[in-house]
């Protein structure tokens, strides 16, 4: 395959990033408590979970960031069982995550782009001396315009406000963010919602390239034609349940949309 293909029409290797097995968790009403999910998604492989929004995707993405624990089941990523259900231990398990929310969990909107660009990586010994106790302005400044250049982030300057931009830049700053800390997984919860058809396609193409360094990515999306653009296969979820697999390569729209509907 090649990077700019849509789909992988190669043999997916069986090295698993994520798996689920199992799983119960608590939903904010009825219809969005997961119930008994089980899937897996390959390194070098999208994952499309399709549905109507509310039947459990928050959750599952919540989930699979240690936002929440499951009442029961297993999760285990790169082949360890997650214990703890924490989202700092799940960075530090290589989970990256753009959230359905930019503005109010991906992004803190009076920072600047720069401190948006660092903020899990303060401690890092290239932005900080004494685990953060006092920040290298001069090297996050540099960083950050290469960043900005990197993902075609438009704004003034590094030091603008991420609240003052575009709804396309914001997300070039969050997929940024993530995908330079090189993860293994990947959650992304309606990443092109609200975006122009520009900064939609940025996003597919980042998707695909992050595919193709062996990612596994966890496509989360109301939006029916971009799952079957973008997904290698196919998990419909229907009120927490998972109510079908299909390949994405020649994927059966009636029957993925008859699934949506619980039938």
């Amino acid at each position: 395959a090649f990077v700019g293909s849509k789909h992988v029409e190669r043999e997916v290797g069986d090295d698993v990033a994520l798996r689920v097995e199992g799983i119960y968790a608590p939903g904010d009403r009825e219809l969005s408590k997961i119930r008994n999910m089980s899937f897996s998604v390959k390194k070098g492989e999208i994952l499309g979970i399709a549905g109507v929004d509310g039947n459990g995707q928050t959750q599952l993405a919540q989930l699979i960031t240690g936002v929440i624990a499951p009442e029961s089941g297993t999760v285990q990523l790169k082949g360890d069982r997650v214990a703890v259900f924490d989202p700092n231990g799940f960075i530090e398990h290589g989970v990256s995550h753009v959230p359905e929310d930019r503005n109010l969990q991906g992004l803190i909107g009076d920072m600047s782009i720069a401190e948006n660009l660092v903020l899990k990586d303060t401690d890092d010994p290239r932005f900080s001396h004494g685990h953060g106790l006092r920040l290298n302005k001069r090297a996050i400044h540099a960083y950050a315009q290469s960043m900005m250049e990197k993902y075609d982030v438009r704004a003034t300057s590094d030091s603008q406000s991420v609240r003052e931009l575009s709804g396309g830049n914001q997300q070039k700053v969050i997929i940024a963010r993530e995908l330079e800390s090189g993860p293994s997984v990947l959650v992304m919860a309606h990443p092109t919602r609200g975006l122009d058809i520009g900064a939609t396609s940025f996003v597919h193409d980042q998707m695909i390239a992050a595919r193709a360094r062996g990612v596994g990515i966890l496509l989360i999306s109301a939006d029916f034609d971009e799952i079957l653009e973008m997904s290698d296969r196919i998990v419909v979820c229907f009120e927490g349940r998972i109510m079908g697999e299909f390949s994405g390569s020649k994927p059966p729209i009636n029957e993925i949309s008859l699934a949506m509907t619980g039938k």
